[in-house]
């Protein structure tokens, strides 16, 4: 294969990857929308997080047609991919989404937990402290 010359089963296989690149891409935003969901946050982690997701999906993007099509970008490419991120979207991805509203649920329940531990034991330090304080001024 030389300059452009590109056979049939080698653009079935540029297809297949990129519909998995597709996916793979669709998988890692869920996982941030599932970190989301784990540890809720204001305007800017989201416009953050935003920023760190197309920052990485852009150097996938730019490694996958720089090794997978040497460097070359094509229409069916970027058409496969996208179609790989709605397959993913409609199947294996609301499974994810279940999963990982689940276990976002768990970690929640959990930071809670730890949370109002360590409250109650502040409140109990500074009780501590405050009668021993009012102990020396009495002594």
């Amino acid at each position: 294969m030389t300059g452009m010359d590109f056979s049939t089963s080698f653009e079935l296989w540029l297809a297949g990857c990129s519909i998995l690149f597709g996916a793979a891409g669709m998988l890692l935003y869920d996982l941030f929308r599932i970190w989301r969901l784990m540890l809720p946050a204001g305007r800017l982690s989201i416009v953050l997080q935003d920023l760190l997701y197309w920052t990485l999906l852009s150097v996938g993007c730019f490694f996958f047609l720089l090794f997978a099509n040497k460097g070359q970008p094509r229409v069916f490419i970027f058409l496969c991919a996208l179609l790989g991120a709605l397959i993913y979207h409609l199947s294996l991805g609301r499974l994810v989404m279940k999963a990982g509203g689940w276990l976002a649920g768990r970690v929640r329940g959990a930071c809670k937990i730890v949370r109002n531990f360590f409250e109650k034991a502040i409140v109990m330090l500074g009780k501590i402290c405050n009668n021993k304080g009012s102990e020396a001024k009495r002594g």
